[in-house]
């Protein structure tokens, strides 16, 4: 892969990357928690269904917990793959979406479909602390693919065309896609509900689109 994708960073614009980070993670525990906690608040009766019936049949694949983690990779590798002019952009984008998010998450609280096992031998840790931390009732949209979508967006646009770039960022997508489903995390509602939001702030934010870089 050429050289000329990674970006050149200066003791500054790593400061402004982690600082944007901690803040979006900040708000995005705060906001997904406790959006999380009225869910579990409420009687059972007042979740909605975000799944259509045969979706329960998706077998579950503990090796798919390393392909949905791989989120945190990614937003480790923005720092290297997106031009800092992005910076401030990016990580307003990246926080809109949650507001966005918690809107639905607060009027149509969902319940999951599957059940979840009470203990997964393989990648054991992981699992243990995805459900000590999620509950099964933020569904659509999917943050995960939101996230996904637009971090792999703003690099492509920052990096600029390059085939090996596009095709990457495709099987990640994909590859994203099937391990939020075969984690038994999400629905198909969820996963097309997270690439509509993470389109429309997008478009919203056409900043990636109409800012040049220099």
């Amino acid at each position: 892969m050429p050289k000329t994708i990674f970006v050149e960073l200066s003791k500054k614009q790593i400061s402004r990357y982690f600082i944007g980070e901690l803040l979006f993670m900040g708000i995005f525990i705060i906001v997904y928690g406790s959006c999380n906690y009225y869910a579990s608040s409420l009687p059972a009766e007042s979740l909605y269904r975000v799944y259509f019936e045969f979706e329960k049949n998706t077998p579950f694949i503990p090796a798919s917990i390393l392909v949905y983690r791989s989120l945190d990779l990614l937003l480790f590798l923005a720092l290297f793959l997106i031009h800092h002019q992005y910076y401030k952009s990016y990580f307003k984008t990246m926080i809109t979406t949650v507001f966005i998010a918690a809107f639905f998450f607060i009027m149509f609280p969902g319940k999951i479909g599957y059940v979840w096992p009470k203990e997964v031998d393989q990648f054991k840790l992981l699992y243990d602390i995805l459900y000590s931390i999620d509950k099964p009732h933020n569904l659509a949209p999917s943050l995960h693919i939101t996230y996904t979508f637009i971090t792999l967006e703003v690099m492509k646009y920052s990096i600029g065309k390059n085939t090996i770039v596009n095709f990457i960022s495709h099987i990640w997508m994909i590859g994203m896609s099937l391990s939020v489903l075969f984690t038994h995390q999400h629905h198909l509602l969820d996963i097309v509900t997270g690439f509509m939001l993470g389109f429309a702030a997008m478009r919203l934010f056409h900043y990636f689109e109409s800012k040049k870089l220099t």
